[in-house]
C-alpha cells in the first residue's frame, strides 16, 4: 500500500511539473457576435498561434512574442491565413501595419482574461486581405476584467478603410507538447505496474 501511495505521489508531481503556464503553441477560436460593416455574420477565425521569446511584463501580465499564426477565417470575405504581419513588441508600444490601418503588437499574454492587448495580432489571408484580431477590454490594465475581442479586415488591393468590423468572443488554449503526453503515459504505466505488484 505504501508503494502504491508513493507511486501516486510521483504521478501527481509529474502532472504538476508538466503543466507549464506558458506553452509554445496555442489553439484559438474567435466567433463574431456583432458586425457593423460589410460582410455580415457569421465571421470566425480559427487556427494556431506560435509564441517565441519572453517580451516582459506590462499591464499586469507577462507577454510573449507571436512568431507565427496559421488557420482560416470564415464569412463573406474570409480565407486561409497565409502569413503574419511581421514585428513583435511589448505593449503598449504598437507597430503600424503595411496598410497603415492597424496598430498591432503581436504579443500574447497566456492565461489572462484578456490575452491580447489593444494592438493584438495582425495577419494576412488569401485574396490579399489584412486582418487584425485584438482585445478591447474596458480596462486593459486590470487582469480581473475580461475583455471582448474585435476582428477587422481590409482588402489591400482597394483604397479606403477597413471593410469588415466585428466584435466577438475568443477561446484560446495551450497545446501540450508530445513530451507531455509521453511523461503522463509513463507515470500512469508505472502506477499500474506498482498496483499489480
Amino acid at each position: 500500500m505504501k508503494k502504491l501511495l508513493s507511486s501516486l505521489a510521483v504521478v501527481l508531481m509529474l502532472g504538476a511539473a508538466i503543466s507549464p503556464a506558458k506553452a509554445d503553441l496555442y489553439s484559438f477560436d474567435y466567433v463574431a457576435t456583432a458586425t457593423t460593416l460589410t460582410g455580415g455574420l457569421p465571421y470566425e477565425a480559427h487556427g494556431t498561434i506560435t509564441t517565441g521569446s519572453l517580451l516582459g511584463s506590462a499591464l499586469g501580465r507577462t507577454w510573449y512574442s507571436i512568431t507565427a499564426i496559421s488557420g482560416f477565417t470564415t464569412g463573406a470575405l474570409g480565407g486561409t491565413i497565409n502569413g503574419m504581419v511581421s514585428g513583435s513588441v511589448l505593449p503598449p508600444t504598437m507597430l503600424t501595419s503595411p496598410s497603415s490601418l492597424w496598430l498591432y503588437d503581436n504579443a500574447l499574454a497566456p492565461g489572462g482574461p484578456t490575452v491580447f492587448a489593444l494592438g493584438g495580432v495582425a495577419f494576412t489571408t488569401s485574396g490579399n486581405r489584412e486582418w487584425n484580431l485584438w482585445g478591447n477590454s474596458s480596462d486593459e490594465s486590470n487582469v480581473s476584467v475580461p475583455g471582448t475581442y474585435t476582428l477587422w479586415s481590409k482588402d489591400l488591393d482597394l483604397q479606403g478603410t477597413y471593410d469588415v468590423q466585428t466584435t466577438g468572443t475568443l477561446t484560446i488554449s495551450a497545446i501540450p507538447e508530445p513530451e507531455t503526453y509521453a511523461m503522463l503515459l509513463a507515470g500512469l504505466g508505472l502506477m499500474g505496474f506498482v498496483a499489480r505488484r
